[in-house]
């Protein structure tokens, strides 16, 4: 049900004609994931509904994208694809979020992680499987060097009459999404007996059906922040902002960082080789993947939020590390890769564990899960955007750009936090005041029984 983020990510994977647009590619990717999204926000019934349906038209055009991708020689084309790639990452991860959220409510963080989990995993498959197709055919190993990096995986050019074979990893991968394709059919058919039957008991109930005296029940607008905050208009108002803001600069890192790693380690401010560069990548997403499965267990007996805090503080200490080592003792190669793992299990954490945290402190419902990953679409491509302006100039910034965004969730956190017990705070005296004014009254209303 997880998103198919590793799958359609190869549609990265380019001819060395394209390989100069691979950082617009990531921005491509983000841009058409946050479309998306709004078409989500503008079409809210369509998730909540037909979740399924559209969880198997996503992996179908994935499929699409995987098969068409070696052939595509037209930039035109390409740029087609990228956008039908965007489609599909932003359409996966709304309606598996959702689909999840349903089944598992407040218990959604331990699930959530080990699904995304499997992003993880497939940035480490892609290096120890994938990366010994990108090679020139019928060239020596020495002819090629590495000159970039995706999202997933390293984009090896080498001249301009390059060949590079990357249709077997395609249509592998193309296969999976069709298979993925096919088991969510299976689903859509089967919830939608469901629903028929649900619907066939309850016209055979008719007494439940007019329950509530021949009127309809006032339903709540899934855009309001009164949905958001359980019925509190300023404080769904007051987080939902809040989320968002936090959201976009959780997405900035998540998705921009492992964009840039790779060229910020073979920048000129660091003598790093290919083979260790490589190496930090495998470690990073190893980290990635293996973190989020103690988050898991932990989420079963640990408060999210405790859980959460531990994580953005560990990732705050982890950047001023990082920027003191680079600016001020300087790096090596170790201290890069130490760094980088860390970093790895850091960003592997965080994201499930601020949607599992943000679903506990208010109402997600399809259209605020749209607004927050739209969030983190917009992070993730003003990220690369900065990023690469920055690595231009002093590739020791990317650093400083992680620990700001970082450091902007620590804040955000807080705030979040702080409206919440403020909210509580506010319930409790309401609540209190309540049943203190019902126990004043009772004696006097015992008083007039006696009287009578």
């Amino acid at each position: 049900m997880e998103s198919n983020s590793d799958g359609i990510s190869f549609s990265h994977l380019v001819s060395d004609e394209f390989s100069s647009s691979v950082n617009w590619s990531d921005n491509a990717d983000n841009s058409n994931k946050y479309e998306s999204n709004l078409f989500v926000i503008i079409q809210h019934g369509a998730i909540k509904k037909y979740a399924y349906p559209i969880l198997t038209v996503a992996f179908v055009l994935a499929t699409i994208v995987m098969f068409s991708v070696p052939f595509v020689k037209v930039m035109i084309l390409m740029t087609a694809l990228f956008f039908l790639q965007g489609i599909t990452y932003g359409l996966t991860d709304l309606c598996a979020t959702h689909i999840l959220l349903t089944m598992w409510n407040l218990y959604f963080a331990a699930p959530f992680s080990v699904a995304r989990a499997g992003v993880g995993t497939g940035g480490v498959f892609v290096y120890l499987f994938i990366y010994p197709f990108l090679t020139k055919q019928g060239a020596s190993h020495n002819d090629t060097n590495v000159s970039g990096i995706n999202s997933t995986l390293t984009v090896v050019s080498a001249t301009k009459s390059a060949q590079f074979n990357i249709s077997i990893p395609y249509f592998i991968t193309g296969s999976l999404c069709a298979l993925i394709a096919l088991g969510h059919l299976f689903l859509a058919f089967r919830e939608a007996k469901n629903k028929k039957e649900r619907l066939e008991f309850k016209q055979s109930d008719y007494g439940t059906l007019t329950s509530n005296g021949g009127q309809d029940e006032e339903v709540p607008s899934p855009y309001s922040p009164r949905t958001f905050g359980y019925g509190d208009y300023r404080y769904g108002l007051t987080l939902c902002i809040i989320f968002i803001c936090y959201i976009i600069a959780v997405g900035g890192n998540e998705l921009g960082f492992p964009a840039f790693y790779f060229t910020f380690l073979k920048s000129d401010r660091f003598n790093v080789s290919n083979s260790e560069a490589n190496l930090d990548n495998i470690l990073f997403w190893l980290t990635n993947a293996a973190s989020r499965i103690p988050v898991a267990i932990l989420c079963v007996y640990v408060a999210t939020s405790i859980i959460l805090s531990v994580i953005l503080t560990s990732g705050l200490c982890v950047g001023i590390i990082w920027l003191i080592v680079i600016w001020v003792v300087g790096a090596t190669s170790t201290s890069l890769c130490i760094l980088g793992t860390a970093a790895g299990a850091v960003l592997g954490a965080l994201f499930p564990l601020s949607m599992a945290y943000i679903s506990e402190r208010m109402q997600v419902t399809h259209v605020a899960l749209a607004y927050l990953y739209s969030g983190e679409a917009i992070g993730g491509v003003l990220f690369s955007k900065i990023s690469g302006d920055v690595i231009d100039r002093d590739a020791r910034h990317f650093i400083t750009l992680y620990t700001a965004g970082i450091a902007v969730n620590v804040i955000l956190y807080f705030a979040a936090e702080s409206v919440y017990f403020a909210h509580q705070r506010k319930t409790s005296f309401d609540t209190q005041t309540s049943v203190t004014n019902g126990v004043t009254l009772a004696p006097e209303n015992v008083t007039e029984q006696e009287d009578k």
